[in-house]
């Protein structure tokens, strides 16, 4: 999904994380898997690497790894099935191939990078993909390894098959670009707990609200607050409630609204 048009470019980042990260339940049980190579994405991962920590999103990543009596490969798809998002980092460099004891392990000359993606399209992990772009972002000359036989170039190919991606030409961008991404997935994942709760089965409408409440409107709607069951779980929705004289308002929490207040006027973001 694309969210771009919620940005604007004049506006800072950090205000524009800080603003939209209130409108979504960003939380521990949502795991974040980074995959990319090490040695030339060091500034890059580290920078993700706060980010994801500053939302409130759980960090897996190979330089927290312990030590392990498994292959290093064995390690890191076994991280990457604990996670709920893959977040894929390609560069310029393809990365270090698998080299199986089996000679006849249909991974072997992979790189760990594609093996991890392999892995997390084949548990069904929602994927949030970043490319450089190879037109315009500077890349230093040693940090630019497309693999013996270009595999690099096929390695992206299947990539822009396979998933919506977005491309970088630096760490600002890059970390917009991961962000906005991890922004949706997370929409995506709490919509679907709304959706399979089963508390919410006999209050459609605070059901239709909350999932109408899902991306970007400005349209409004009025609800009868006094007709939500108290039972409805309602911890993931995360959108403001305004009284009709538009000069006050309040979150919508679990089992309480302002007293005396039975109709308001619903800004969904």
């Amino acid at each position: 999904m694309e969210s771009s048009e919620n940005w604007n470019e004049p506006r800072n980042l950090d205000e524009y994380i800080r603003e939209t990260s209130q409108t979504v339940n960003f939380g521990k049980d949502i795991s974040v898997f980074i995959s990319s190579t090490v040695e030339d994405l060091k500034e890059e991962r580290d920078a993700i690497s706060d980010l994801i920590r500053d939302i409130g999103l759980t960090l897996i990543r190979m330089e927290d790894f312990s030590t392990s009596d498994s292959t290093p490969l064995e390690v890191c798809l076994g991280k990457v099935s604990q996670a709920t998002i893959y977040l894929g980092i390609i560069g310029s460099r393809y990365g270090t191939p698998y080299e199986p004891d089996n000679p006849t392990d249909i991974r072997k000359g992979k790189s760990f990078t594609e093996l991890e993606y392999d892995h997390a399209k084949t548990q069904g992990l929602r994927r949030c993909v970043i490319l450089i772009d190879e037109t315009k972002a500077k890349v230093h000359p040693v940090y630019v390894d497309r693999g013996p036989n270009n595999e690099l170039v096929s390695f992206r190919k299947k990539l822009e098959r396979d998933c919506f991606v977005k491309y970088y030409t630096d760490l600002e961008s890059l970390r917009k670009n991961v962000y906005d991404g991890l922004l949706n997935l997370v929409k995506e994942i709490r919509t679907e707990e709304i959706q399979n709760n089963p508390k919410t089965k006999d209050t459609s409408a605070s059901i239709t609200v909350a999932l109408s409440g899902i991306g970007k409107y400005y349209a409004s709607e009025c609800i009868e607050a006094s007709g939500v069951s108290s039972d409805c779980d309602l911890q993931h929705v995360y959108l403001y409630l305004l009284k009709n004289d538009g000069e006050t308002k309040s979150a919508l929490q679990q089992g309480k609204f302002p007293p005396e207040e039975k109709i308001y006027t619903l800004y969904k973001y």
